[in-house]
């Protein structure tokens, strides 16, 4: 639980330099903004590098240290054998000890600043053809979910005043009464990082387009690609601390939170080829070829898959959720306006004013996780997941269809219109049981969340799930009206 008010603020500007061979277009964009908000200063350390320990063997901490009448440290054997605190029951030196080294475990969060350039650039070849380059680096404000996620920001201890207890009274940031991250009861989650920074991508495009035909009726474009994210949000598990104050979680406190530490990247291609509007007829074909790989998965879902998947943790490179590696796109349309077509009895007056429209697209499955298991009670072991993403769901393909009719009436304009989609009424797996590895049969991991169950496995059965299968055919109609 979390209360905090971040704000991030944008800035851009263009400028278009135009000559007679070369378009260039530099533009920019900066970033700025702030979590604020407190949180471990070392998200990997809670103890920031100083624990009770260093403390009572003499350490100083912010000017602080511990020394007795001669000047001298406790000495770990001292904090233990102090007089007991009757408040917390342990020992008065070891919890000033604690008080002491937890000084500099927390900061607030740090200014997130980018400035982020970009440019385009067409260089013409002929009257008809020219070659285009664009790069640019881009920013993304990590998800304040993960920012946030288990931090206590803003949270107060104590009741609130509808009684809700956040956290105990000594569960508190120093010097503050808010409460302390939450490290304790994270497992399998995670806790945020106020301090995360922006994310990084730097994307590359060149490409080729022209028009062919006597009359240029037809345009192709050829285009190939590359991006690279970069400081991608996150999970990592918390470094081994020997805390013998039991500042936060025990003696030896073991979480997991964000960090800027993933990567992705993404490269692929595109053809397209269109035919304008002439005679009454267009149509387009579109291919597209693509592969984005990333070192983990965002954090909700890697977190997942440790927690559902084999209690793995990922961190190597794979395919990423969203991968769709083969695309195909075609369409064809005819418009009829006031050219009426020459047709027995008169009937090509029925057609003013109406276009027709089909088209077909075709795309590749998305990865998923197989498992190997042939009972319920078998799937999320470590024997049972096989490598993360190395399965793919089947092909899905859609055909689509429409009419639209435009009349008017005394100054009033309408249009109708009707179409349907996946005409054919194929059945599209947008979701697969993983031992099988199709939407019609197979074992149901009631513990994954992408699947959309409540985890109540009484009253689920492993078929018939219609989550698992895109819509069926569907028909859509209507009509509008222009005054």
């Amino acid at each position: 639980m979390y209360r905090a008010k971040p704000y991030d603020a944008a800035a851009y500007v263009q400028a278009n330099i135009e000559y007679d061979f070369l378009t260039i277009r530099l533009g920019g964009r900066f970033d700025y903004g702030v979590a604020r908000g407190t949180s471990f200063t070392n998200p990997l350390d809670p103890a920031n590098g100083t624990t009770a320990r260093e403390v009572c063997e003499g350490a100083t901490v912010n000017g602080k240290s511990m020394l007795n009448a001669q000047g001298q440290p406790y000495t770990t054997v001292g904090c233990f054998a102090s007089a007991t605190n009757p408040l917390t029951k342990r020992p008065i030196l070891l919890d000033s000890a604690t008080k002491i080294a937890q000084g500099d475990d927390f900061s607030a969060a740090r200014a997130r600043t980018a400035f982020s350039p970009r440019i385009g650039i067409n260089f013409p070849l002929t009257e008809k053809s020219q070659l285009f380059f664009n790069a640019g680096r881009y920013t993304k404000t990590p998800n304040y979910a993960d920012v946030y996620r288990n931090t206590g920001v803003g949270t107060i201890a104590g009741l609130t005043g509808n009684g809700d207890k956040y956290c105990a009274a000594t569960s508190v940031k120093p010097g503050t009464t808010e409460c302390a991250p939450d490290i304790k009861s994270t497992n399998p989650t995670y806790v945020g990082n106020v301090n995360l920074l922006l994310e990084e991508a730097k994307s590359y495009e060149v490409g080729y387009s022209t028009s062919l035909g006597a009359q240029d009726n037809y345009g192709l474009q050829v285009a190939i690609y590359n991006r690279s994210e970069t400081g991608l949000t996150g999970i990592r598990n918390s470094r081994a601390t020997n805390d013998i104050g039991s500042t936060y979680d025990g003696s030896a406190p073991s979480y997991r939170v964000v960090v800027n530490g993933d990567f992705l990247t993404a490269r692929g291609m595109e053809i397209s080829l269109d035919r304008r509007l002439s005679n009454r007829w267009s149509y387009g074909v579109n291919y597209g070829l693509a592969r984005s790989t990333t070192n983990s998965q965002a954090p909700d879902r890697a977190d997942e898959i440790q927690r559902s998947e084999a209690n793995r943790a990922q961190l190597i490179e794979t395919v990423t959720d969203g991968d769709i590696s083969q695309t195909f796109n075609a369409q064809v349309g005819f418009r009829v306006q006031n050219d009426i077509p020459k047709l027995a009895m008169n009937a090509g007056r029925l057609l003013r004013n109406t276009s027709l429209s089909m088209t077909y697209s075709m795309r590749t499955g998305a990865p998923y996780t197989p498992v190997r298991a042939t009972s319920l009670a078998t799937i999320g072991t470590t024997t049972s997941a096989a490598d993360v993403n190395s399965g793919r769901m089947p092909v899905t393909m859609d055909v689509s269809a429409s009419i639209d009719k435009r009349f008017s009436l005394r100054n009033v304009s309408y249009s109708a219109f009707f179409r349907v989609s996946n005409l054919l009424d194929r059945k599209n797996c947008i979701q697969v049981f993983q031992n099988t590895g199709n939407c019609d049969s197979g074992l149901r991991d009631f513990q994954n969340r992408r699947v959309g169950n409540t985890g109540d496995v009484t009253t689920s059965t492993g078929y018939d799930q219609p989550e698992y299968i895109g819509a069926r055919r569907s028909l859509f109609t209507g009509i509008t009206v222009n005054f």
